[in-house]
């Protein structure tokens, strides 16, 4: 995947309503028209993951991205359990966990144990 339609990804499930196109092209630096063109081709990739309204702009439509095998790396953590863990990796691990803090030969358990 486009690493601007893996961006476009990001703001729509980061921003949970609709954004217009040219809401879209303002924050990644490129014209609207990049904007639908990259839209189609997601779509066409993962049929229906961005639902369009000509009167509101566009959309992430969860479900679908939940089924698919996208892996999402910039979303802001909405929960309070997905805040902790993302806080734990980031802050303590310097992103070295992969697998939680339990596992054996992670960077994370050996500074716990000292």
């Amino acid at each position: 995947m486009e690493t601007r339609e893996n961006r476009i990804l990001e703001l729509l499930k980061n921003k949970k309503s609709y954004l217009t196109g040219k809401q879209l092209a303002k924050m990644l630096g490129v014209s609207d028209r990049s904007i639908r063109n990259d839209i189609v081709n997601l779509n066409s990739r993962y049929p229906g993951i961005i639902d369009s309204s000509v009167r509101y702009g566009y959309k992430l439509n969860e479900e679908v991205l939940e089924q698919s095998d996208i892996v999402l790396e910039n979303v802001i953590p909405q929960t309070s359990a997905e805040r902790c863990s993302h806080i734990l990796k980031k802050h303590i691990c310097h992103g070295n966990c992969c697998h939680g803090l339990n596992h054996k030969d992670n960077d994370c358990n050996s500074s716990f144990r000292k």
